[in-house]
């Protein structure tokens, strides 16, 4: 048995190599949320959130508090028996602290408490999150608005590295994206899963055109 006996919140912000733009907006960098969670046996558990107010209508402001003013109290102190407890005293945690909303803020906590509990319990946090491990886990490439000098070089770099998925950020204007899309087709083959992410930019009408 073992509880949880300390829980820190933290945020990061961690800058990009270069600006990354879609319909929605246009970063340089990103301020995360991270959470440090020890139980009392003095295993150690991460976890990070990244509040996105224009996906979720979350800031980070919104997320710290969530976690220091609610969410975290409920859960500290939680007892732990065995592996099976785990789930249960998140879900008591999250409705006790009335934070169903409060979605970047949940993660950056559970994946916190997962970490430490894997460690506790010597098992994996696969078992908490499916039935069955996946027999591969495929990376994929996301590509922000750019000019078509830095789209070929970008494509040409995902080409030596073997990623096969592609997505793409689109919706700034179609015929740069149609234009986009035929020089990444080209660069990458016939083979690539090429996919379209238009960030709320397209109507259901403008979609289907």
């Amino acid at each position: 048995m073992t509880f949880v006996s300390h829980i820190d919140v933290l945020t990061v912000e961690l800058p990009f190599r270069f600006s990354f733009g879609h319909a929605l907006a246009e970063r340089s960098s990103s301020t995360n949320v991270l959470v440090r969670l020890a139980l009392a046996d003095g295993s150690v558990g991460w976890g990070e959130g990244v509040p996105r107010e224009y996906v979720t209508g979350e800031t980070v402001e919104g997320a710290t508090a969530a976690l220091t003013e609610r969410l975290a109290p409920a859960l500290l102190g939680a007892a732990l028996d065995d592996a099976a407890d785990v789930p249960g005293a998140f879900q008591e945690a999250v409705d006790a602290s009335d934070a169903e909303h409060d979605l970047a803020a949940r993660c950056a906590l559970e994946l916190a408490l997962l970490d430490a509990c894997g460690k506790h319990f010597r098992t994996s946090v696969q078992r908490w999150l499916g039935s069955g491990a996946a027999a591969e886990v495929r990376y994929d490439a996301v590509i922000p608005f750019s000019s078509p000098r830095k789209l070929v070089a970008l494509a040409l770099v995902i080409r030596a590295l073997g990623v096969r998925q592609v997505k793409i950020k689109v919706g700034e204007d179609i015929d740069r994206d149609l234009h986009s899309l035929e020089l990444l087709r080209r660069v990458l083959g016939p083979d690539v899963d090429l996919r379209v992410d238009a960030n709320c930019a397209w109507t259901p009408a403008a979609a289907v055109e």
